[in-house]
């Protein structure tokens, strides 16, 4: 399952955030590891994070890739 919220601050700037299942979570980091990404686990959630630097891979100032526990699944 997974549930959709696209957020709308300005004509700038959105943001969507998704919910999924711990299944499908573990299922594409799995796949982007077999991709080559680095996945690395933190305290909140997983990240994509630099090979050289070890850094979270950023995009116009925001994660890449954000998986944040949440108890029944994880916020995207």
């Amino acid at each position: 399952m997974v549930l959709t919220m696209r957020i709308v601050n300005t004509k700038e700037s959105s943001m969507t955030t998704k919910v999924w299942t711990k299944k499908i979570t573990q299922k594409v980091i799995k796949d982007l590891r077999k991709g080559g990404y680095k996945v690395r686990k933190e305290d909140m959630g997983y990240y994509i994070v630099d090979d050289e630097t070890n850094k979270v891979w950023k995009h116009e100032g925001r994660d890449l890739f954000r998986a944040l526990d949440i108890g029944n699944g994880y916020l995207i």
